[in-house]
């Protein structure tokens, strides 16, 4: 890409388990669809409210 610059982006690890499972799931999924993934694929468990404040920073990245 000749005359561009790329921009590189770091995430966290929630971050990239997020992005992770919303590629998975696809579009119009829910928080709580989001939440069941990382428990039931990652055995992570989180709450609403953190699944809602990495969203908001990936969106603040532009992700």
């Amino acid at each position: 890409m000749k005359g561009r610059t790329m921009k590189l982006i770091e995430l966290s690890e929630v971050e990239i388990l997020i992005m992770k499972s919303i590629w998975k799931l696809g579009d119009g999924i829910t928080v709580y669809e989001i939440i069941d993934y990382l428990d039931q694929v990652y055995d992570r468990k989180y709450t609403r409210s953190t699944v809602k404040t990495y969203i908001t920073k990936l969106k603040k990245k532009d992700l």
